[in-house]
Protein backbone atom coordinates (compact mmCIF):
# COMPACT_ATOMS: atom_id res chain seq x y z
CA UNK A 1 0.00 0.00 0.00
CA UNK A 2 1.09 3.40 -0.94
CA UNK A 3 0.91 5.13 2.38
CA UNK A 4 1.23 9.23 1.18
CA UNK A 5 -2.32 7.58 0.23
CA UNK A 6 -3.47 7.01 3.46
CA UNK A 7 -2.85 10.64 4.89
CA UNK A 8 -4.32 12.02 1.91
CA UNK A 9 -7.22 10.12 3.09
CA UNK A 10 -6.99 11.48 6.30
CA UNK A 11 -6.99 15.03 5.27
CA UNK A 12 -9.60 14.70 3.37
CA UNK A 13 -7.73 15.36 0.10
CA UNK A 14 -8.07 11.63 -1.21
CA UNK A 15 -10.17 10.89 -4.69
CA UNK A 16 -12.55 8.73 -5.09
CA UNK A 17 -10.71 5.97 -6.42
CA UNK A 18 -7.97 6.23 -3.70
CA UNK A 19 -10.18 6.22 -1.17
CA UNK A 20 -12.03 2.88 -2.31
CA UNK A 21 -8.41 1.40 -2.84
CA UNK A 22 -7.93 2.18 1.19
CA UNK A 23 -11.42 0.93 1.91
CA UNK A 24 -10.76 -2.27 -0.04
CA UNK A 25 -7.43 -3.14 1.71
CA UNK A 26 -9.00 -2.25 5.07
CA UNK A 27 -11.38 -4.69 4.88
CA UNK A 28 -9.77 -7.26 3.00
CA UNK A 29 -6.29 -7.16 5.47
CA UNK A 30 -7.23 -6.92 9.48
CA UNK A 31 -3.24 -5.85 9.46
CA UNK A 32 -3.72 -3.14 7.21
CA UNK A 33 -6.87 -1.74 8.77
CA UNK A 34 -4.95 -2.44 12.58
CA UNK A 35 -2.07 0.04 10.76
CA UNK A 36 -4.86 2.61 9.57
CA UNK A 37 -6.11 2.94 13.12
CA UNK A 38 -3.22 3.39 14.21
CA UNK A 39 -2.42 6.13 11.44
CA UNK A 40 -5.23 7.49 12.30
CA UNK A 41 -4.31 7.93 16.30
CA UNK A 42 -1.11 9.27 15.42
CA UNK A 43 -2.78 11.74 12.97
CA UNK A 44 -5.03 13.29 15.82
CA UNK A 45 -2.40 13.47 18.58
CA UNK A 46 -0.50 15.50 16.47
CA UNK A 47 -3.31 17.00 14.24
CA UNK A 48 -1.67 20.51 14.90
CA UNK A 49 1.65 19.40 14.10
CA UNK A 50 4.26 18.96 11.24
CA UNK A 51 4.47 15.54 10.74
CA UNK A 52 7.22 14.23 8.27
CA UNK A 53 7.04 10.18 7.89
CA UNK A 54 9.63 8.43 6.26
CA UNK A 55 9.35 4.97 4.94
CA UNK A 56 8.70 2.90 7.62
CA UNK A 57 5.89 5.34 7.91
CA UNK A 58 5.92 5.45 11.55
CA UNK A 59 8.69 7.88 11.78
CA UNK A 60 8.16 11.08 12.35
CA UNK A 61 8.95 14.44 13.67
CA UNK A 62 7.22 15.01 16.97
CA UNK A 63 6.65 18.63 18.52
CA UNK A 64 5.30 17.47 22.06
CA UNK A 65 1.57 18.99 23.18
CA UNK A 66 -0.22 18.81 26.13
CA UNK A 67 -3.76 16.95 25.79
CA UNK A 68 -6.29 18.05 28.59
CA UNK A 69 -9.14 16.15 29.18
CA UNK A 70 -11.34 18.09 26.70
CA UNK A 71 -8.91 17.34 23.45
CA UNK A 72 -8.55 13.82 24.52
CA UNK A 73 -12.46 13.39 24.19
CA UNK A 74 -12.52 15.55 21.09
CA UNK A 75 -9.37 13.20 19.72
CA UNK A 76 -11.69 10.26 20.49
CA UNK A 77 -14.74 11.09 19.08
CA UNK A 78 -12.52 12.41 15.93
CA UNK A 79 -11.18 9.16 15.99
CA UNK A 80 -14.79 7.13 16.04
CA UNK A 81 -16.39 9.48 13.20
CA UNK A 82 -13.24 8.59 10.60
CA UNK A 83 -13.82 4.59 11.51
CA UNK A 84 -17.59 4.48 11.72
CA UNK A 85 -17.64 6.57 7.73
CA UNK A 86 -14.94 4.19 7.06
CA UNK A 87 -16.20 1.18 7.47
CA UNK A 88 -20.24 2.21 6.34
CA UNK A 89 -19.06 3.53 3.34
CA UNK A 90 -16.44 0.98 2.73
CA UNK A 91 -19.65 -1.76 3.73
CA UNK A 92 -21.69 -0.15 1.37
CA UNK A 93 -19.35 0.12 -1.65
CA UNK A 94 -17.93 -3.52 -1.48
CA UNK A 95 -21.45 -4.83 -0.96
CA UNK A 96 -23.27 -3.01 -3.23
CA UNK A 97 -21.20 -3.27 -6.35
CA UNK A 98 -22.57 -6.81 -6.91
CA UNK A 99 -25.97 -4.73 -7.15
CA UNK A 100 -24.65 -2.06 -10.05
CA UNK A 101 -26.11 -2.86 -13.20
CA UNK A 102 -23.43 -2.55 -15.91
CA UNK A 103 -25.24 -2.55 -18.82
CA UNK A 104 -24.75 0.49 -21.21
CA UNK A 105 -21.89 1.58 -19.09
CA UNK A 106 -17.94 1.78 -20.08
CA UNK A 107 -16.99 -0.54 -17.73
CA UNK A 108 -13.28 -0.74 -16.42
CA UNK A 109 -12.29 -3.94 -14.86
CA UNK A 110 -9.06 -3.86 -12.78
CA UNK A 111 -6.85 -6.96 -12.24
CA UNK A 112 -8.35 -7.78 -8.98
CA UNK A 113 -11.76 -8.05 -10.60
CA UNK A 114 -13.08 -4.40 -9.12
CA UNK A 115 -15.18 -2.80 -11.86
CA UNK A 116 -14.81 0.82 -12.69
CA UNK A 117 -18.15 2.58 -14.42
CA UNK A 118 -16.16 4.91 -16.84
CA UNK A 119 -18.32 8.32 -17.05
CA UNK A 120 -16.68 10.33 -19.91
CA UNK A 121 -18.06 13.51 -18.98
CA UNK A 122 -15.41 13.82 -16.00
CA UNK A 123 -11.83 12.94 -15.16
CA UNK A 124 -10.52 11.08 -12.39
CA UNK A 125 -7.26 8.79 -11.55
CA UNK A 126 -7.11 5.18 -11.86
CA UNK A 127 -6.33 3.31 -8.74
CA UNK A 128 -5.38 -0.40 -8.57
CA UNK A 129 -5.84 -2.67 -5.26
CA UNK A 130 -2.39 -1.59 -3.78
CA UNK A 131 -3.25 2.19 -3.96
CA UNK A 132 -0.53 3.30 -6.74
CA UNK A 133 -1.89 5.26 -9.41
CA UNK A 134 -1.64 3.12 -12.82
CA UNK A 135 -3.69 5.28 -15.19
CA UNK A 136 -6.13 8.44 -15.65
CA UNK A 137 -9.29 8.59 -17.51
CA UNK A 138 -9.23 12.10 -19.19
CA UNK A 139 -13.03 12.81 -20.91
CA UNK A 140 -13.83 9.56 -23.16
CA UNK A 141 -9.83 8.11 -23.15
CA UNK A 142 -7.57 6.51 -20.11
CA UNK A 143 -4.15 6.63 -20.24
CA UNK A 144 -2.25 4.30 -18.39
CA UNK A 145 1.54 4.82 -16.92
CA UNK A 146 5.11 3.50 -18.05
CA UNK A 147 6.35 2.08 -14.77
CA UNK A 148 7.26 -1.21 -12.70
CA UNK A 149 4.40 -0.95 -10.39
CA UNK A 150 3.94 -4.39 -11.33
CA UNK A 151 6.95 -6.00 -12.00
CA UNK A 152 6.45 -9.45 -11.41
CA UNK A 153 3.58 -11.43 -12.66
CA UNK A 154 1.37 -9.90 -16.18
CA UNK A 155 -1.91 -8.69 -14.33
CA UNK A 156 -4.72 -7.67 -16.96
CA UNK A 157 -7.36 -5.09 -16.76
CA UNK A 158 -10.12 -5.45 -19.42
CA UNK A 159 -12.16 -2.60 -20.89
CA UNK A 160 -15.91 -3.08 -22.23
CA UNK A 161 -17.65 -0.53 -24.03
CA UNK A 162 -21.41 -0.93 -25.02
CA UNK A 163 -23.32 -0.41 -27.92
CA UNK A 164 -23.75 3.65 -28.94
CA UNK A 165 -20.36 4.45 -27.47
CA UNK A 166 -16.32 4.35 -28.26
CA UNK A 167 -13.75 4.88 -26.56
CA UNK A 168 -9.93 4.92 -26.17
CA UNK A 169 -7.42 3.50 -24.45
CA UNK A 170 -3.70 4.44 -24.47
CA UNK A 171 -1.21 1.58 -22.97
CA UNK A 172 1.62 2.13 -20.59
CA UNK A 173 4.11 2.21 -24.15
CA UNK A 174 2.22 4.63 -25.54
CA UNK A 175 0.16 2.79 -28.04
CA UNK A 176 -3.25 3.69 -28.50
CA UNK A 177 -5.98 1.50 -29.24
CA UNK A 178 -9.42 3.23 -30.66
CA UNK A 179 -12.75 1.09 -29.53
CA UNK A 180 -15.54 0.72 -31.37
CA UNK A 181 -19.11 0.07 -30.04
CA UNK A 182 -19.38 -3.84 -28.84
CA UNK A 183 -15.89 -3.90 -27.62
CA UNK A 184 -13.96 -5.83 -24.50
CA UNK A 185 -10.21 -5.56 -24.62
CA UNK A 186 -7.88 -7.32 -22.30
CA UNK A 187 -4.59 -5.82 -21.77
CA UNK A 188 -1.58 -5.84 -19.45
CA UNK A 189 -1.23 -3.49 -16.64
CA UNK A 190 1.92 -3.21 -17.72
CA UNK A 191 4.23 -4.71 -20.81
CA UNK A 192 6.89 -6.70 -18.99
CA UNK A 193 10.26 -6.34 -19.96
CA UNK A 194 11.38 -9.37 -22.55
CA UNK A 195 7.64 -9.77 -23.10
CA UNK A 196 5.70 -9.47 -26.55
CA UNK A 197 2.86 -6.83 -25.54
CA UNK A 198 -0.41 -8.69 -26.22
CA UNK A 199 -3.97 -7.50 -25.90
CA UNK A 200 -6.94 -9.62 -26.34
CA UNK A 201 -9.91 -8.40 -28.78
CA UNK A 202 -13.34 -8.66 -28.66
CA UNK A 203 -15.30 -6.75 -30.95
CA UNK A 204 -13.70 -4.01 -33.17
CA UNK A 205 -10.56 -1.42 -32.48
CA UNK A 206 -7.69 0.25 -34.37
CA UNK A 207 -4.68 0.73 -33.32
CA UNK A 208 -1.83 3.15 -33.23
CA UNK A 209 1.53 1.26 -32.26
CA UNK A 210 4.44 2.23 -30.93
CA UNK A 211 7.52 0.98 -32.72
CA UNK A 212 9.77 -1.37 -30.51
CA UNK A 213 11.78 -4.41 -32.47
CA UNK A 214 12.72 -6.02 -29.22
CA UNK A 215 8.92 -6.07 -28.17
CA UNK A 216 6.08 -7.30 -31.20
CA UNK A 217 2.54 -6.21 -30.46
CA UNK A 218 -0.08 -9.18 -30.71
CA UNK A 219 -3.88 -8.89 -30.88
CA UNK A 220 -5.25 -11.90 -30.50
CA UNK A 221 -8.81 -12.80 -31.34
CA UNK A 222 -10.97 -15.27 -31.49
CA UNK A 223 -9.90 -16.96 -34.93
CA UNK A 224 -6.92 -14.61 -35.78
CA UNK A 225 -3.92 -13.00 -34.40
CA UNK A 226 -2.18 -10.15 -36.13
CA UNK A 227 1.57 -9.72 -35.01
CA UNK A 228 3.33 -6.04 -35.57
CA UNK A 229 6.52 -3.45 -34.19
CA UNK A 230 4.68 -0.46 -34.72
CA UNK A 231 2.50 0.57 -37.06
CA UNK A 232 -1.61 1.53 -37.98
CA UNK A 233 -4.27 -1.12 -38.89
CA UNK A 234 -7.54 -2.21 -38.27
CA UNK A 235 -9.11 -4.84 -36.51
CA UNK A 236 -12.80 -6.66 -36.34
CA UNK A 237 -13.29 -9.90 -35.24
CA UNK A 238 -17.18 -9.71 -32.74
CA UNK A 239 -17.80 -13.31 -32.03
CA UNK A 240 -21.36 -12.55 -33.43
CA UNK A 241 -19.77 -11.66 -36.81
CA UNK A 242 -18.82 -14.64 -39.19
CA UNK A 243 -15.80 -12.77 -40.88
CA UNK A 244 -12.26 -11.35 -38.70
CA UNK A 245 -11.15 -8.55 -41.32
CA UNK A 246 -7.27 -7.17 -40.53
CA UNK A 247 -7.27 -4.06 -42.37
CA UNK A 248 -3.74 -2.52 -42.57
CA UNK A 249 -3.01 1.32 -42.67
CA UNK A 250 0.79 1.69 -42.81
CA UNK A 251 4.04 -0.23 -42.43
CA UNK A 252 3.77 -4.15 -42.14
CA UNK A 253 2.08 -6.80 -40.39
CA UNK A 254 1.68 -10.55 -39.93
CA UNK A 255 -1.32 -12.54 -39.51
CA UNK A 256 -1.47 -16.13 -38.30
CA UNK A 257 -4.47 -18.19 -37.04
CA UNK A 258 -4.31 -17.85 -33.08
CA UNK A 259 -3.60 -21.73 -32.84
CA UNK A 260 -0.72 -21.56 -35.00
CA UNK A 261 2.80 -20.30 -34.23
CA UNK A 262 3.79 -17.06 -35.46
CA UNK A 263 6.70 -18.24 -37.46
CA UNK A 264 7.16 -17.35 -41.48
CA UNK A 265 5.68 -20.94 -42.58
CA UNK A 266 2.31 -19.65 -41.05
CA UNK A 267 2.41 -15.58 -41.04
CA UNK A 268 0.30 -14.08 -43.94
CA UNK A 269 1.69 -10.47 -44.44
CA UNK A 270 0.25 -7.08 -45.36
CA UNK A 271 1.07 -4.40 -47.16
CA UNK A 272 -1.02 -1.08 -46.78
CA UNK A 273 -4.91 -0.77 -48.08
CA UNK A 274 -4.82 -4.72 -47.78
CA UNK A 275 -7.00 -6.70 -45.91
CA UNK A 276 -7.06 -9.72 -44.57
CA UNK A 277 -10.49 -11.45 -43.48
CA UNK A 278 -11.29 -15.44 -42.45
CA UNK A 279 -14.53 -16.48 -42.47
CA UNK A 280 -15.83 -19.42 -39.99
CA UNK A 281 -15.95 -21.93 -42.98
CA UNK A 282 -12.55 -20.88 -44.54
CA UNK A 283 -9.83 -22.73 -43.86
CA UNK A 284 -7.19 -20.06 -45.48
CA UNK A 285 -6.83 -16.32 -44.31
CA UNK A 286 -7.41 -14.54 -47.61
CA UNK A 287 -6.23 -11.10 -48.96
CA UNK A 288 -7.93 -8.35 -50.79
CA UNK A 289 -6.93 -4.85 -51.98
CA UNK A 290 -9.23 -2.25 -50.47
CA UNK A 291 -10.00 1.98 -49.18
CA UNK A 292 -8.59 2.15 -45.59
CA UNK A 293 -11.52 4.49 -45.38
CA UNK A 294 -14.54 2.48 -45.66
CA UNK A 295 -12.96 0.23 -42.59
CA UNK A 296 -11.80 2.88 -40.52
CA UNK A 297 -14.08 5.93 -40.44
CA UNK A 298 -16.05 4.59 -37.73
CA UNK A 299 -13.18 6.51 -35.26
CA UNK A 300 -14.79 9.76 -36.31
CA UNK A 301 -18.54 8.67 -36.10
CA UNK A 302 -18.80 8.20 -39.19
CA UNK A 303 -21.01 4.73 -41.39
CA UNK A 304 -19.55 4.17 -44.75
CA UNK A 305 -20.95 0.95 -46.32
CA UNK A 306 -19.41 0.51 -49.76
CA UNK A 307 -21.49 -2.23 -51.35
CA UNK A 308 -22.23 -4.18 -47.80
CA UNK A 309 -25.20 -6.53 -47.96
CA UNK A 310 -28.08 -5.45 -45.89
CA UNK A 311 -27.55 -8.23 -43.18
CA UNK A 312 -24.13 -6.79 -42.60
CA UNK A 313 -24.88 -3.40 -42.32
CA UNK A 314 -27.99 -4.22 -39.95
CA UNK A 315 -25.58 -5.53 -37.22
CA UNK A 316 -23.28 -2.08 -37.96
CA UNK A 317 -26.52 -0.16 -37.47
CA UNK A 318 -27.35 -2.16 -33.64
CA UNK A 319 -24.19 -1.30 -32.67
CA UNK A 320 -23.60 2.00 -33.78
CA UNK A 321 -27.32 3.44 -32.64
CA UNK A 322 -27.63 0.92 -29.69
CA UNK A 323 -30.50 -0.85 -31.22
CA UNK A 324 -32.25 -4.53 -31.47
CA UNK A 325 -33.29 -4.86 -35.06
CA UNK A 326 -35.49 -7.66 -36.26
CA UNK A 327 -35.69 -7.92 -40.02
CA UNK A 328 -38.51 -9.96 -40.96
CA UNK A 329 -38.28 -9.04 -44.83
CA UNK A 330 -35.20 -11.83 -45.28
CA UNK A 331 -34.79 -11.15 -49.12
CA UNK A 332 -33.31 -8.10 -48.26
CA UNK A 333 -30.22 -9.19 -46.52
CA UNK A 334 -28.24 -10.26 -49.07
CA UNK A 335 -28.99 -6.95 -51.21
CA UNK A 336 -25.98 -4.75 -51.24
CA UNK A 337 -26.05 -0.74 -50.14
CA UNK A 338 -23.87 1.47 -50.68
CA UNK A 339 -23.79 4.69 -48.03
CA UNK A 340 -22.45 7.63 -46.16
CA UNK A 341 -23.29 8.62 -42.71
CA UNK A 342 -22.49 10.88 -39.43
CA UNK A 343 -25.31 12.92 -37.80
CA UNK A 344 -28.23 11.16 -38.88
CA UNK A 345 -30.27 9.16 -36.96
CA UNK A 346 -31.08 5.51 -37.50
CA UNK A 347 -34.71 6.41 -38.72
CA UNK A 348 -33.25 8.82 -41.41
CA UNK A 349 -30.48 5.92 -42.25
CA UNK A 350 -33.55 3.66 -42.20
CA UNK A 351 -35.45 6.02 -44.76
CA UNK A 352 -32.51 6.50 -46.94
CA UNK A 353 -32.11 2.57 -47.79
CA UNK A 354 -36.40 2.07 -47.67
CA UNK A 355 -36.15 4.75 -50.60
CA UNK A 356 -33.57 2.58 -52.61
CA UNK A 357 -35.39 -0.88 -52.02
CA UNK A 358 -38.73 -0.58 -50.95
CA UNK A 359 -39.66 -1.43 -47.22
CA UNK A 360 -41.68 -0.95 -43.73
CA UNK A 361 -39.92 -0.31 -40.50
CA UNK A 362 -41.32 0.77 -37.19
CA UNK A 363 -38.83 2.15 -34.53
CA UNK A 364 -40.32 1.54 -30.78
CA UNK A 365 -37.40 2.93 -28.46
CA UNK A 366 -34.68 1.05 -29.42
CA UNK A 367 -36.14 -1.88 -30.97
CA UNK A 368 -37.23 -1.56 -34.78
CA UNK A 369 -39.17 -4.00 -37.15
CA UNK A 370 -38.68 -4.42 -41.15
CA UNK A 371 -41.45 -5.92 -42.57
CA UNK A 372 -41.69 -6.03 -46.08
CA UNK A 373 -44.36 -3.15 -47.80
Amino acid sequence: MNYKLIEKYIQGKATEEEVKAILKATLESPKFKAELMERIKINALTSEQELDFDESWLTFKNKKKSLNKKNNIQLALRIAAVLVIALFVGSYFFNSNENINYEDKIVLELSNGTKKIINTSNSSKIVNAEGEIVGEQIDSKIIFLDSDINAGEIQYNTLSVPFGKRFQVEFSDGSVAYLNSGTNIKFPVQFKEGKPRKVFLDGEAYFDITKDKKHSFIVSTNSLNTKVYGTKFNVSSYKSDAKNEIVLVEGKVGVYKNRSTSNNSSMTYLKPNQMAFLNSEASKIKISNVNPKDYTSWIKGELVFNDLPFSDILRKLERHYNVTIDNKYTALNNIRFTGNFDIESIDQVLKSFSNYRKFNYKINNNQISINSN
